[in-house]
């Protein structure tokens, strides 16, 4: 039975509404340049690895998802990179960002046949992520030669991303509380012995 007492959907939430703002915000203001946008990048890698320690560090012992720590380093690591030294990976950007869809949107797709069965298939979840995963692929196999296009692609796949995380916290949280329902309740009853007496 796969338990999701561990996984965090305030964390997941988080990271789904800043990733719709940074979305809508590309769409909308496509003059960004791409030093602007790489330092958003960062930003938001920074903050999700900020919220990976926060979520380890109030997770109790018991309950704590050691794989969360490596990945909260790594995106600190290359959050702080892309935010202080932008100009240095541009010639990377497309390759970086066709990248990181692609594992999201596979993220998503595993995590979505990973609970067929005790959560309800959802057709919404299976679109975003395969929107997702291709964009990545076209990102990584053609790259677009006009920055304005890449950043507008780039705004709507963030932006359908972060609708997928919103999506699944929610799921989360429903499945969690689903567990407690369903868990076995345990009585605490006083009892006293007797000692049985021979004649």
């Amino acid at each position: 039975m796969i338990r999701f007492k561990s996984a965090n959907p305030n964390r997941l939430l988080i990271r789904g509404i800043v990733s719709m703002i940074v979305g809508i915000t590309v769409i909308v203001v496509p003059d960004f340049s791409l030093k602007m946008m790489m330092q958003f990048l960062g930003t938001l890698l920074l903050l999700d690895g900020v919220i990976a320690f926060l979520t380890d560090y109030f997770t109790p012992k018991e309950k704590k998802v050691y794989q969360i720590v490596p990945r909260g380093i790594s995106n600190l690591i290359v959050g702080i990179i892309l935010i202080v030294f932008p100009t240095l990976l541009l010639n990377v950007f497309v390759f970086v960002i066709g990248l990181l869809l692609f594992m999201a949107g596979a993220s998503q797709l595993l995590n979505q046949f990973g609970t067929k069965g005790k959560l309800s298939f959802s057709w919404l979840m299976l679109l975003i992520s395969l929107v997702s995963l291709i964009g990545g692929i076209v990102l990584l196999t053609r790259p677009f030669e006009s920055a304005q296009a890449i950043l507008i692609l780039f705004g709507a796949v963030i932006f359908v991303y972060g609708t997928g995380e919103l999506v699944w916290s929610f799921k989360i949280r429903k499945l969690q509380q689903q567990q407690v329902v369903d868990s076995p309740r345990v009585v605490d009853a006083e009892y006293e012995e007797v000692e049985e007496l021979h004649t």
